[in-house]
């Protein structure tokens, strides 16, 4: 029996013994190392880092409560402290990244700045971009100091020029040069170029300029009787035949050779109708106004017929015999020193001050051709086309006012205002013409005075 139970202890202390062998806790030593093994050196807990480490060795400190309390032995004896990585209140608009050793929080830079989210780059390759904002079809170019917005140089691209559905040209460049009278505007808007052209009009004629007389009103304040200068706006260049003025001398004429020079021109002869006869005493007086055309060597005084336009006609509506209203076929917008109209008013002048009001415009004083005297019944005729001129205050009529050619037969009373006016009273046939003028007595009575 005593037998049986030592064999059994025997066997249990051998299977202990192999449990023992098993573990092998590198040769029961102390300190063991497990460095070479597949499971790293434990943490150790210390209040103070050791003085010495091996490489692999960790160590938690416990005397602290600050974060950063783990390290590492990055070499025999040198400790490294291992950062947190939580984001801290100071790390606003950081980046986590590393420095080799360990992660940190980093803010941006270089050619960006802000913070993740709300990135601004405010340069490419270390130059500076431009804060100008772009237009649609503009690219970032390089102008030598910074990166700016600007339309690419098409110079080398090719640019089909089409008059209609034909190809003019197909070139790396478009030049677009203005004519005589074009003004032209390049402005470049979006990704395109606009091109406007428009009239020049200080070389080009207007309907209204044409209307107001002012490109062809040509006066005199220089003349002494045969020799006159005038000027227009803008400068006449040269003469050519078929040049047409309106011509105003501020002397009467001599009679004879006469000759005229507008602007600094040569002066050239002025003739009357026919091109070859010279003015008589009496053919040129101050103030009135000329139609004069230039036929290739001279000026012609052009008769007084078959000058009427449609634009200048003028015919009156009023129903009024000393405020006459007419309306000519083109608008008429300013009055203008030299403006010449060809009127037909509707009833007979009543005389005396009387006025003539164009369209929308104001009424203007109508006066005879001296632009002082007033018309007298008689002077204006229903019916009958009078060509009067705008002198810049009044209209002057260019009828002769010498003679009154009524078309009824009861002529006005002569008085101060008629003295000297010519009376010619047409009579039917078999009966003769009557002429008569106005004029005082010694007793300084007026009177119709028989002549014929």
């Amino acid at each position: 029996m005593s037998k049986y139970i030592l064999s059994i202890c025997v066997i249990g202390l051998s299977q202990v013994a192999a449990a023992q062998t098993m573990v092998n806790l590198q040769a029961q030593g102390k300190n063991p190392d497990f460095s070479a093994k597949s499971v790293t050196k434990p943490i150790q807990v210390v209040q103070t880092l050791p003085s010495t480490c091996t490489e692999g060795q960790f160590a938690f400190r416990s005397e602290t409560t600050t974060v950063g309390r783990l390290f590492v032995c990055s070499a025999n004896g040198v400790w490294v402290q291992q950062s947190p990585t939580s984001p801290q209140a100071a790390q606003s608009g950081s980046i986590l990244t590393s420095n080799g050793f360990s992660a940190e929080w980093t803010t941006l830079g270089g050619d960006i700045s802000g913070i993740p989210g709300s990135l601004s780059v405010n340069k490419i390759l270390n130059r500076s971009l431009s804060t100008t904002e772009p237009q649609s079809g503009q690219a970032l170019i390089w102008n030598g100091s910074a990166w700016v917005p600007q339309f690419p140089n098409v110079s080398s691209a090719s640019i089909v020029i089409k008059s209609g559905s034909t190809t003019v040209s197909s070139t790396g460049v478009a030049n677009f040069i203005a004519g005589s009278g074009i003004i032209t505007s390049l402005t470049p808007v979006g990704g395109e170029a606009q091109i406007q052209s428009s009239a020049d009009t200080s070389f080009l004629e207007t309907r209204a300029r044409a209307q107001s007389g002012e490109a062809q009103f040509c006066n005199s304040p220089i003349g002494n009787g045969s020799s006159y200068t005038c000027s227009l706006t803008p400068t006449l260049g040269s003469y050519t035949t078929g040049l047409f003025l309106r011509w105003v001398p501020l002397t009467d004429g001599l009679g004879g050779i006469t000759t005229l020079r507008v602007g600094n021109l040569l002066s050239v002869n002025v003739t009357l109708a026919d091109g070859s006869t010279n003015p008589g005493a009496g053919d040129i007086a101050a103030g009135q106004v000329y139609l004069l055309w230039f036929d290739g060597s001279g000026f012609r005084i052009l008769n007084r017929s078959g000058t009427s336009a449609q634009a200048a006609f003028c015919p009156s509506t009023s129903a009024s015999a000393t405020a006459y209203v007419c309306a000519p076929s083109m608008t008429l917008n300013a009055y203008a020193a030299g403006l010449t109209l060809f009127w037909r008013p509707d009833v007979d002048g009543a005389g005396g001050a009387t006025t003539l009001k164009v369209g929308a415009l104001g009424a203007v004083p109508v006066k005879l051709a001296d632009g002082n005297t007033n018309p007298e019944a008689g002077d204006l005729l229903a019916g009958r086309e009078y060509r009067v001129w705008f002198d810049g205050a009044v209209f002057r009529t260019e009828a002769d006012s010498s003679i009154l050619t009524p078309r009824a037969a009861t002529r006005p009373a002569c008085s101060a205002g008629l003295r000297g006016r010519l009376w010619f009273g047409q009579s039917a046939t078999g009966v003769k013409d009557t002429v008569a003028i106005c004029a005082k007595d010694a007793a300084d009575a007026y009177g119709w005075r028989a002549i014929y």
